[in-house]
């Protein structure tokens, strides 16, 4: 009996968008994150998957850094706010599999 295992990953979204749908989506992804809290579902650079509840809404920043946000950004990836770990973590855009959010919650 033969076995095969594959590393295989069908592409998401955004690896198959082009620049313009691309920079569309940053767009509304960060314009989302700055008025709702959201959770991500993204694969790590190791493989595994994480969910990330996260915002880049005001109210939920730290205070000293409310409307200081000197991260660079940049097109593949987007630095947000931890709710649950209460930290600054970053994702890649091309890893996202998934996003959930609840409008005016």
């Amino acid at each position: 009996m033969m076995s095969f295992e594959s590393d295989y990953q069908a592409p998401t979204w955004y690896e198959t968008a082009d620049d313009k749908e691309r920079k569309h989506f940053r767009n509304w992804l960060r314009g989302l994150l700055k008025t709702e809290r959201v959770e991500l579902t993204f694969k790590k650079k190791d493989g595994t998957i994480r969910v990330m509840k996260c915002t880049l809404l005001e109210s939920e920043l730290p205070e000293t850094e409310q409307g200081k946000d000197t991260r660079k950004e940049n097109e593949s990836s987007m630095p947000v706010f931890d709710l649950d770990k209460k930290e600054w973590r970053a994702f890649r855009f091309d890893s996202i599999t998934q996003i959930n959010f609840t409008l005016g919650k």
